[in-house]
């Protein structure tokens, strides 16, 4: 099973998100990043998201982080 964290920001301006504590022995994993170029937009197998419990949503984008 995998916790998700799915961030939107419709606004014209980027947002530094907190996020919560992903479960214990886990750590989140972009999966989707609608601001990146493709191929990096979809990982399915999900890349490592930056350390430090934030993540930076750009404007007008979608984020989907999984834990694992």
């Amino acid at each position: 099973d995998n916790d998700f964290v799915i961030i939107y920001n419709a606004s014209e301006e980027g947002v530094i998100v907190d996020l919560c504590d992903p479960p214990e022995g886990k750590q989140w994993h972009r999966a989707v990043d609608t601001a990146l170029d493709a191929p990096e937009d979809i990982i399915p197998d999900g890349a490592q998201a930056a350390e430090g419990g934030e993540y930076r949503c750009d404007s007008r984008s979608m984020v989907v982080l999984l834990s694992r």
